[in-house]
């Protein structure tokens, strides 16, 4: 394996799949909430809280679509010093680099993995490095040969926050 490493992404139609059964789960729940439609009476607390679940599952399920769907054009760039940057592209403009280290609880599951992502120390000043990103890739999200070399990286390269 030689680094840097770069790994494509796109979406996964099985992630989507998924959020929109959830979302559609969710919606019919609503319906089979006792008091929650309108009857002669004034509104009461519990329609007015099915009202607002009613508005924000729509919210939610275009917003979970759409950050799967950005991941079409992102790559990844796994360092041989255990760094990884994640190159965003939107909308074929130019691709914006961001450099991370792993935080403490990145997990290989084999079906999936899961990347806490911190952006380095601001030079200017004496803050802490914060949790800035969390990625949840699976299989589908890249190419077979590029799943198994992250997975390979994961396990023997990645470096996590010192001190952790």
């Amino acid at each position: 394996m030689h680094f840097p490493l770069s790994v494509p992404l796109g979406p996964s139609r099985a992630v989507m799949a998924s959020i929109l059964a959830a979302h559609a789960v969710a919606g019919l729940a609503l319906f089979h909430v006792p008091g929650l439609m309108p009857s002669g009476e004034p509104w009461s607390r519990l329609q007015l809280l099915g009202v607002a679940l009613g508005l924000a599952l729509p919210l939610s399920l275009f917003h979970a679509l759409a950050r799967e769907r950005a991941k079409r054009g992102w790559g990844l760039v796994l360092g041989g010093e255990g760094g990884l940057s994640v190159q965003c592209c939107a909308d074929g403009d130019a691709a914006a680099i961001h450099d991370y280290r792993l935080a403490p609880g990145a997990v290989d599951f084999g079906w999936a993995v899961w990347l806490p992502l911190v952006g380095p120390v601001a030079e200017s000043g004496a803050s802490p490095e914060r949790l800035q990103r969390r990625l949840m890739l699976l299989r589908a999200n890249m190419a077979p040969v590029h799943w198994r070399l992250l997975r390979m990286w994961l396990r023997h390269k990645a470096a996590p926050l010192a001190g952790a």
